[in-house]
């Protein structure tokens, strides 16, 4: 009897894995990898190969591949969006398809991300640190640095994370934060953006115990590849400070934002990204602030990268009476993507 229920067992197991679909990706050499579809995204295909792992595939090798498992969201150069199952159609081209069926060239998809209609939406995100020691004073200095991507339907959220803490005989300190959160949502036009941009800053070198700033505006998509990125920022958004001296300041400020990013997807691997934000306020705008950042990040693995960070901090006016101008720092560290 026993025998008879393991044999009843094992075929509706092997019945039940014969219905499960898989993806199937077509090289250009005639390769057929199957498996399960993950990510594309900045010219990079990443495939679950059944028994073999993960693979991360530039997308120009591809000559085409079926999607049967999940719906996605394909977005091309152009900001076309289109949302189901993927299907193999001629040679470079594939077919979106959930309510209608869109034909799209795989050459013009700069991303293509598994969604669902619930919060569970897939995510990207990654974590560095690094750290350095000067024995001549003996002070070490720990470096943070972490970032995510959440998108739906409607909406894209991304936030970025940077700390700076020393520490000494004394105990740890924190020296420098930056905490940036963007929630925008699309608007008829694919080009343009509408969205909060939140932010917490401290600076102990421009005496700056705290900045919260919060605010809304639009958002352009003035370059959009899948090698190359540039997005701009404008809007209204206000700003409470506090100074390490406890005083404090509330005012309103017009925030001028670029942000770029570039990528290089054959050997060696890199990206490099640049943000750039100015920041106008005062009376008659007597007051200029910049906080600008430039990241480069060289692939060592498909999770882990070496990373380096330069940021520097300007203000016209510190809030503090000792604070200074301009701050500037370099970070160098590990990075793993989740």
């Amino acid at each position: 009897m026993w025998r008879i229920c393991l044999l009843w067992l094992g075929c509706s197991l092997a019945i039940e894995a014969a219905a499960i679909p898989s993806d199937t990706l077509v090289m250009n050499n005639g390769q057929v990898l199957i498996g399960t579809f993950k990510t594309w995204e900045r010219g990079k295909i990443c495939f679950d190969v059944t028994d073999a792992g993960k693979l991360f595939i530039n997308d120009d090798q591809v000559r085409s591949f079926t999607g049967k498992q999940k719906k996605f969201r394909v977005e091309t150069a152009s900001r076309q969006v289109a949302y189901g199952m993927i299907s193999a159609k001629d040679s470079g081209y594939i077919a979106v398809t959930d309510s209608a069926t869109v034909v799209l060239r795989m050459a013009d998809v700069v991303d293509a991300l598994p969604y669902k209609t619930s919060l569970l939406q897939p995510y990207d995100a990654y974590i560095a640190a690094g750290y350095n020691y000067s024995r001549s004073n003996q002070v070490g200095t720990i470096n943070l640095d972490a970032g995510i991507q959440y998108i739906t339907t409607r909406y894209t959220i991304n936030g970025t994370a940077t700390s700076a803490l020393t520490h000494n005989s004394s105990g740890l300190f924190r020296n420098r934060d930056n905490l940036v959160l963007h929630i925008f949502k699309m608007v008829n036009n694919p080009r343009w953006l509408f969205g909060a941009r939140i932010l917490y800053q401290r600076n102990r070198q421009q005496q700056l115990e705290a900045r919260y700033l919060a605010g809304a505006g639009m958002m352009y998509n003035a370059l959009f590849a899948n090698n190359r990125q540039l997005y701009l920022f404008s809007g209204l958004v206000l700003a409470h400070e506090k100074g390490t001296d406890a005083t404090t300041q509330t005012r309103m400020e017009i925030p001028l934002l670029a942000n770029l990013q570039l990528y290089r997807f054959r050997e060696p691997e890199m990206s490099l990204t640049t943000s750039q934000t100015v920041y106008l306020g005062g009376s008659g705008f007597n007051r200029i602030r910049h906080d600008g950042e430039l990241r480069l990040s060289w692939n060592i693995t498909d999770q882990l990268s070496l990373t380096t960070y330069v940021y520097d901090n300007y203000d016209s006016r510190p809030l503090a009476f000792l604070g200074k101008n301009l701050d500037f720092g370099w970070m160098f560290g590990i990075k793993f993507e989740l």
